[in-house]
């Protein structure tokens, strides 16, 4: 007869450093020579700059662009393809992941319990359910392809100033956090 796994007594394991391979090493037979070790331990606050780099970045890939679909001379706008622009051209693509990994880095501002006076006032605002549900839509499946919620977001007047805002605090933040 077999142990029940509820009646195996609790074994504590050690931590052990995360190791990854090297993208610029091809793994074969030498595998352990192209293993890098990360033993060393790194405040929150690095780990949480590190999502706001991500953050940073789709939002200059999206500034970047910001040039409207081409349309033959004369032509008027048509609406269908706007919309299927912001859903899957570049511009939404960026737009949406700079959003959703906006909305990670106040989760993890959340979680690590960080103080700071500018950025509490602008997480009080009901545009942080507006960027949770562009998160929500960005990083998890959504069988409808045009989703209401992040039409309705983009909508909003004050949203995107708003988002810019957070952006500057949270740079803000962490230049000053990370300087001294």
């Amino acid at each position: 007869m077999g142990v029940s796994a509820s009646s195996r007594p609790a074994v504590r394991a050690e931590p052990r450093p995360t190791t990854f391979a090297s993208p610029y090493q091809p793994l074969g037979a030498d595998c352990a020579s192209a293993l890098y070790s990360i033993s060393m331990s790194l405040p929150p606050l690095l780990s949480l700059h590190r999502y706001f780099v991500a953050a940073a970045r789709m939002q200059h890939h999206f500034e970047s662009n910001l040039v409207p679909f081409e349309e033959p001379h004369g032509t008027v706008q048509d609406p269908n393809r706007e919309a299927l622009e912001l859903f899957a051209g570049p511009r939404g693509n960026f737009m949406y992941y700079w959003y959703g990994s906006l909305y990670v880095v106040v989760e993890g501002f959340h979680a690590s319990k960080l103080h700071d006076p500018r950025l509490t006032t602008l997480l009080r605002s009901p545009n942080i359910d507006r960027l949770r549900d562009c998160w929500m839509v960005a990083f998890h499946f959504q069988p409808d392809y045009f989703s209401r919620e992040l039409l309705e977001a983009t909508k909003e007047p004050d949203f995107v100033r708003w988002v810019r805002e957070l952006m500057t605090a949270f740079r803000t933040h962490f230049e000053r956090q990370l300087v001294s």
